[in-house]
């Protein structure tokens, strides 16, 4: 078997990139669309002191599983106004560290209940269902996101 070129590798690695960066927008789009004013509401209460503001960045960044995510609609609340750049720090931070938690449980070497090759495509599965199944708007961008 041959080593891979380089321009094979920068092809891969573009189409990762970009497939990363598609879906942090559908996931946006789907908080947004779905979520938008308790969210915002929810950022402004948080934002208090910035403990508080760090632990919401770590519990968004848990529940939409990418610090990404939660640094492009961070990012999207304060160009609008509806959240001020300090606090949007520190729940950028928070985001950081609620990733790397998560990254710390995931690499726990021990069994889990359900090992994870399992647990992913049965989670597509959950989500496209409920997208697919959904009345309502809210129910469909939980299923999208």
């Amino acid at each position: 078997m041959s080593e891979p070129h380089a321009l094979q590798i920068v092809i891969q690695i573009a189409g990762a990139a970009t497939l990363l960066i598609w879906a942090v927008r559908l996931v946006r789009i789907g908080v947004e669309r779905g979520f938008a004013a308790p969210m915002r509401s929810w950022l402004r209460h948080s934002t208090k002191n910035r403990l508080l503001a760090a632990g919401t960045g770590m519990g968004a960044a848990v529940l939409l599983q990418s610090a990404t995510a939660v640094a492009f609609l961070v990012s999207n609340f304060v160009s609008k106004g509806a959240l001020g750049a300090a606090a949007g720090l520190a729940i950028l931070l928070g985001a950081d560290v609620g990733s790397a938690v998560v990254t710390q449980l995931l690499m726990v070497r021990q069994p889990l209940l359900i090992p994870l090759l399992l647990l992913i495509p049965l989670l597509l599965l959950i989500g496209v269902s409920v997208f697919l199944r959904g009345n309502g708007s809210n129910t469909r961008q939980i299923g999208a996101s």
